[in-house]
């Protein structure tokens, strides 16, 4: 009768043990940080930043060392030769070179302050990315223990109703062999017998299910651990973002402001473009070598009809992010909303199945009486056992849903990802 329970306690019953100042969920909560999904959106973080360094780098200039070696079909002159400079230079038909050339772009169009800028607000959106990724996956453990708990209150209710159906059993089997009761009662139990069975079966399934979620998220394994179990939902108080203020609407704003900066950068791409420029080669050939350098500004106006075309796709793209950001900010109201009204919801729903319990436990209990003596069918009584059965598992999904709704509402608003596990860390 409580041998499911107590398969349970060998598969996960470490799930809710406390540590010193930490429950088994904040510990579950911590190992979802640590999963190949958040690490995926660091290392994009990563990648944002480096791109950002590469474009403040582009201020610099750049430096390139060369060499080389070449053989001609005859004789080349190494270096330079100015016609009445001097005495011929050298030749040879093999001529290897070393030399180094440096060119500092000047932003006269602001082509590369726009760079910077859209650099830096992808990086912005990379942390904003990051941050919704931890978040997602840190509700996705909840909504897992949450079931964990819903599915254990009705193990534990299952358990104490098949004790109290097997007790019925044997009694009646009892009173049909001395003929005081009629073979249709044993029958009657025999069937409920049969659709706990069933029942059973299923919640097994449900608990594998719900295991190996827990497992993709943490990467933990749950079986053969040791430890207490609990099954309390913490409901933590409501909490949320304006809508302004929410992770997507704040990530569709870093989109825009990046998606705007690029277009400026595309448009004056088109514009003329000034470099500084430097080269200093040394040539080494017929057994001398000879140097040559120069320095000097030049300037170039791009006549590509692709750049122009690009520029207007930047231009559009700009357009439409910033439609996105309206979007996501409707939308972002739209959810706190539905949040909110499904977490007093629930919260209402929970209060109103507590008092339904104590009153179902109060109509079991005569019942049980009636039926002991005689004056109440099993039926009937199976039926109320069903409904109390029935009713502490609702208030069990009601706390879920409650708790379920503010963790949405996090995510949507974009919590710290530490006051996330802190507000659920409850004993």
């Amino acid at each position: 009768m409580i041998k499911h329970f107590l398969t349970l306690l060998l598969w996960f019953p470490a799930l809710v043990q406390a540590d010193a100042g930490s429950t088994r969920l904040a510990e579950l909560l911590r190992a979802t940080l640590n999963h190949p999904q958040v690490e995926a959106a660091r290392l994009h973080r990563s990648a944002a930043e480096n791109e950002a360094a590469a474009e403040r780098g582009r201020l610099f200039g750049q430096v390139e060392l060369n060499a080389g070696w070449r053989r001609h079909e005859g004789p080349r002159i190494l270096g330079y030769y100015a016609p009445g400079a001097g005495p011929l230079p050298p030749t040879d038909r093999e001529v290897a070179s070393l030399g180094i050339s440096y060119v500092l772009p000047v932003d006269l169009a602001g082509e590369l302050a726009a760079n910077r800028e859209r650099a830096r607000h992808d990086v912005r959106a990379a942390e904003l990315f990051e941050a919704r990724q931890r978040l997602s996956k840190l509700h996705q453990t909840t909504e897992s223990w949450l079931a964990l708990q819903v599915w254990t209150e009705r193990q534990q209710a299952l358990d104490a109703y098949r004790k109290r159906v097997e007790s019925t059993h044997a009694r009646i089997l009892n009173e049909v062999r001395l003929g005081k009761t009629a073979v249709v009662e044993a029958r009657n139990a025999d069937s409920e017998l049969a659709r706990l069975a069933a029942e059973q079966a299923a919640l097994d399934g449900r608990l594998r299910d719900i295991l190996a979620q827990l497992a993709e998220a943490t990467g933990e394994e749950f079986a053969g651990l040791n430890g207490q179990f609990s099954s309390v939902i913490p409901i933590p108080d409501w909490q949320a973002a304006t809508p302004d203020a929410t992770l997507v609407a704040r990530q569709a704003e870093a989109r825009m402001e990046a998606a705007d900066a690029g277009a400026r950068a595309a448009r004056r791409a088109l514009y003329p473009k000034l470099d500084i420029v430097a080269d200093y080669s040394d040539q080494f050939g017929a057994d001398t070598h000879r140097d040559t350098w120069f320095a000097g500004v030049v300037a170039s106006l791009p006549l590509d009809i692709t750049a122009n075309r690009k520029a207007d796709a930047r231009r559009f793209s700009a357009a439409a992010a910033t439609a996105e950001r309206e979007s996501a900010r409707r939308e972002a109201r739209r959810q706190l909303t539905a949040l909110r009204a499904s977490y007093d919801a629930a919260r209402a729903d929970a209060i109103a199945v507590e008092r339904e319990i104590a009153y179902r436990e109060d109509v079991v209990r005569v019942r049980h009486e009636m039926a002991r003596m005689g004056a109440q069918t099993l039926e009937t009584l199976y039926q109320h056992e069903r409904d109390l059965l029935d009713a502490r598992t609702r208030l069990a999904e009601a706390r879920a849903r409650a708790t379920l709704a503010w963790s949405a509402a996090q995510v949507l608003s974009g919590m710290d990802a530490d006051h996330y596990i802190s507000q659920l860390d409850m004993p």
